[in-house]
């Protein structure tokens, strides 16, 4: 009779390979689809895409458990100037973990913040020659601008505090001007995405 493992022992070996054969942190490179907190952990969905067709071509799961998150999300934000959300590019530095009960994560210990802030400036440059290719990018200057602008386009959340400033500032104006303010909702640096 051909000798059988229970699951568990089987993962058991699994995870004695993988802390073995795979003991150190990686630096990887990926996309954010799926970014989820829950009771101070993060949870993530790691993704590579085919630059051409846009295609995943490989998928992950990573975890960073709170006592790290707590101190690495804060840092990341401060030298951003933006919370991570689906769709950033980030580098992280992660170990592998196979649990005999949970499978297998990617366990985050650092990110680099500085790989993401020069992945978003490329990305503004692409835009930029995009626009500029297109011909659109300079048509704001070709406009004019009244003596006194009495519409107001204004793109901002619209619970954030300086927007309601800004709208009682031009309501109380000592010369009595009326403006039409139109709000288009926007989320703001730093706001859950």
């Amino acid at each position: 009779m051909t000798k059988t493992l229970s699951l568990y022992e089987l993962n058991s070996i699994v995870a004695s390979v993988i802390d073995i054969d795979m003991p150190g942190d990686y630096w990887v490179v990926a996309e954010l689809s799926e970014l989820r907190e829950v009771r101070g952990h993060c949870y993530m969905e790691l993704v590579e895409k085919d630059e051409l067709s846009n295609t995943p071509i490989a998928k992950a799961s990573a975890k960073c458990w709170a006592s790290r998150w707590s101190m690495l999300r804060p840092m990341f934000e401060r030298i951003t100037g933006q919370r991570l959300h689906a769709g950033m590019k980030v580098m992280l530095s992660v170990h592998a973990q196979f649990h005999a009960a949970y499978g297998f994560s990617w366990i985050v210990s650092d990110i680099n913040p500085e790989y993401t802030m020069g992945d978003l400036a490329r990305r503004r440059q692409e835009i930029v020659a995009q626009l500029k290719a297109e011909g659109v990018f300079d048509l704001q200057r070709e406009l004019t601008l009244p003596m006194f602008a009495q519409r107001i386009a204004v793109v901002s959340s619209d619970g954030a505090a300086g927007y309601g400033d800004f709208c009682r500032q031009l309501a109380d104006n000592s010369a009595h001007y009326i403006y039409n303010v139109e709000l288009f909702a926007a989320t703001m640096q730093g706001e859950a995405v």
